[in-house]
């Protein structure tokens, strides 16, 4: 499979199991596997394993305002 990169979501319906939709720039698409699910998953805790918090999130960007300025 060729490696997927760009924006996500992924859905937790009360009933069922996940589901993740994929953009790009041609088109989005709908996932339901649930190996993809998984590695999307894992993806995404990796993503928030990186991010910052919310209010050191919010001063680095005012920071960089304020360079810009």
């Amino acid at each position: 499979m060729r490696e997927q990169l760009g924006p996500f979501v992924i859905a937790s319906p009360f009933e069922g199991r996940d589901v993740a939709y994929l953009d790009n720039q041609i088109n989005g698409s709908m996932v339901d596997a649930p190996s993809t699910v998984a590695m999307l998953h894992e993806v995404w805790e990796a993503v928030r394993a990186e991010a910052v918090p919310r209010q050191e999130s919010l001063a680095l960007i005012a920071e960089a305002a304020n360079r810009w300025t």
